[in-house]
């Protein structure tokens, strides 16, 4: 993996919004650093020893997660006890994504990032 540039006004932004209920939403344009913020956020969380499950839906690793009822069982089964850090790149592929995003919301102990290109 490349080394990430920082971003320090994004990423400030983001830690001015961590732990807060409202779902944050990295957009714009493709190639534009919404992984690369992502990814140095995770980075954050890795040194506070922080739970969190990220998904990058450009992965094939992810495919069969294209509908939101398959997402939703995915974190759930990921989720044991306690905070998590939900990490969702390129979202937009999931089928009704909004619906599994709400659920999370309303159904765990979370903070919710998400990415998107349209």
């Amino acid at each position: 993996m490349q080394k990430l540039h920082n971003r320090k006004r994004y990423f400030d932004e983001l830690l001015v919004h961590k732990g807060k209920e409202l779902i944050k939403i990295i957009t714009g344009i493709r190639r534009c650093g919404k992984s690369s913020l992502l990814e140095l956020f995770k980075e954050h969380l890795k040194k506070q020893n922080a739970k969190f499950i990220h998904i990058n839906f450009e992965s094939l690793e992810f495919e069969h997660l294209s509908d939101y009822k398959e997402l939703y069982k995915h974190i759930k089964s990921k989720i044991k006890s306690g905070k998590y850090y939900l990490l969702f790149d390129e979202i937009q592929v999931v089928k009704d994504w909004q619906k599994a995003i709400e659920s999370f919301r309303l159904d765990f102990e979370c903070d919710i990032y998400i990415t998107g290109s349209n």
